[in-house]
């Protein structure tokens, strides 16, 4: 059951209808009988209710049919956030296959290596690629979106389970190696269910769909909680469209990681609230460390902000803050179905949301698992209420030659604070005596110092760490500062990929 720290924010009606679905064609089912005439889905020229997205989707069952597609099967899907992406997702799980969803940021030589390497049967890219992957030495059917499109119908796979493996995501690290994550319909569905809880006007909301449907945050929480809570989902086909689209998506709902809400705030700073929609309530936000004063910034518009917590290894949401204002820099409280424990200041997870394994990788499972528990690489803390801390990465642990241990994540959360500071990252260093010490290179947040009228941003920006330094312990402290004149290299979570950084 949901804990009062969720279901307290929430009218009878919400909590009414917050049904236990356990499968994505028992989702599709509740769709079609619960919202089957509203309309669901903008993407381009293209809108449809629930009940022709439905059809559709049986439709495109038929053609993976018709390519000899069976249960079990996987089959590749490299598509932007648009209608074929859902349309194409939803039949192939229904069918009871894997959909192995592949970033549109992979390189093209890359992918069909990627497809031998998860098993694909059958791979549907995007139009935008051309003819570029006919041309290559595929082993398998390839389609473009255009013609991945059936005649008949053909219907869902009648034993589908919450254990029926559902999906492949491929982690988003900050190292720049990634492994491929299977999750099972009933890990999806907990990560589902589980976003419906917490805030208020879930159902029936807008949606505008900005972060990738091939990340598990865009996937879930954009996605898929659209469909549960008989949402309208507006695509964001292409970034460069956001300011053209946002007046007429009109979301209430916006799921974004720090990087995107601050632009929200910006947007709204110089142009008002209409310009993202004039009716904007809800920011859910992940994937990174939320700063407090994007919290405060957004409170201003009226637009509630929520930091929360997951992994592509626990179907995204493990907790989730429905109080940020009282519990700042709190990720919030553990959703329901999943057990946690902290061992030697690492959270380690068990629960209906925890993957089925990495796929192909048994070494990486031994590793990150121990008697049943995920081993997240989370540094943590609870408070005495149960609002989880996120401290720092175990690996990103920097050891100074002292034997102190200091997470960078901590400096660097507490320097974002600042307004004119956009980003930074903290890392170990050598001195001229060769000993180890903190240095931390700053990306400035260049219209704040320009409304500051700074002449010295380096001046500035070492003051700030100075009075930092005084508020730590000594092995703590920064001894180097370096301003960046571009922002760090991220990957497509927004999180910088720390081993691309030249220090």
């Amino acid at each position: 059951m949901y804990s009062s720290y969720y279901t307290d924010r929430m009218s009878k009606e919400e909590l009414a209808k917050c049904v236990e679905i356990r499968t994505l064609d028992a989702l599709l089912e509740h769709m079609l009988n619960e919202y089957g005439d509203i309309t669901s889905i903008t993407s381009g020229d293209k809108t449809v209710t629930n009940k022709e997205f439905y059809e559709e989707i049986a439709l495109t069952r038929g053609f993976l049919k018709a390519q000899g597609i069976k249960k079990g099967d996987h089959v590749g899907i490299m598509l932007k956030n648009e209608y074929d992406f859902m349309r194409m997702y939803m039949a192939v799980v229904t069918m009871g296959c894997v959909a192995v969803l592949v970033p549109m940021q992979t390189p093209v030589e890359n992918v069909p290596y990627l497809c031998a390497g998860f098993d694909a049967k059958l791979f549907v890219h995007s139009r935008v690629f051309g003819g570029a992957f006919k041309a290559m030495n595929f082993a398998i059917p390839v389609f473009s979106q255009d013609e991945a499109v059936g005649t008949e119908k053909a219907e869902k796979c009648a034993d589908i389970t919450p254990d029926t493996p559902a999906t492949i995501i491929f982690t988003g690290g900050t190292t720049g190696k990634s492994k491929g994550v299977l999750l099972s319909h009933g890990n999806l569905m907990r990560g589902t269910v589980s976003s419906a809880y917490g805030t208020r006007n879930g159902f029936g909301a807008r949606y505008y769909a900005i972060i990738p449907f091939t990340h598990v945050f865009g996937l879930i929480r954009s996605g898929l909680a659209a469909f549960y809570t008989g949402s309208y989902l507006f695509m964001c086909e292409d970034m460069k469209n956001i300011f053209k689209d946002l007046p007429v998506a009109k979301p209430t709902y916006l799921i974004l990681v720090p990087g995107l809400a601050e632009l929200m705030w910006s947007i709204m700073a110089q142009r008002g609230k209409e310009a993202v929609g004039g009716q904007l309530e809800v920011i859910i936000c992940g994937a990174a460390a939320v700063p407090q004063k994007l919290v405060d910034r957004l409170a201003q518009f009226g637009v509630s902000l929520h930091p929360g917590y997951g992994l592509t290894e626990s179907s995204n949401l493990v907790t989730g803050n429905v109080d940020p204002k009282n519990t700042p820099g709190s990720v919030g409280q553990l959703y329901a179905y999943q057990q946690a424990k902290v061992v030697d200041g690492e959270l380690w997870l068990k629960g209906e949301n925890i993957m089925l394994g990495y796929y192909n990788n048994p070494e990486a499972n031994a590793e990150a698992f121990c008697d049943g528990w995920f081993k997240t690489g989370d540094l943590v803390e609870f408070d005495k209420d149960g609002n989880l801390f996120i401290v720092g990465r175990t690996k990103n642990v920097i050891i100074l030659d002292n034997g102190e241990n200091v997470s960078p994540e901590a400096i660097e959360d507490r320097l974002c604070e600042l307004p004119f500071i956009q980003a930074c990252m903290a890392y170990e260093d050598k001195n001229a005596a060769g000993k180890s010490v903190i240095a931390v290179q700053v990306f400035p947040a260049m219209k704040a110092l320009e409304a500051m009228k700074c002449e010295d941003a380096q001046a500035l920006i070492q003051g700030a760490v100075d009075k930092f330094n005084a508020s730590v312990p000594t092995y703590m402290r920064v001894a180097k500062v370096t301003l960046r004149e571009e922002d760090f290299p991220r990957n497509g979570a927004m999180k910088i990929i720390r081993n691309q950084v030249q220090v």
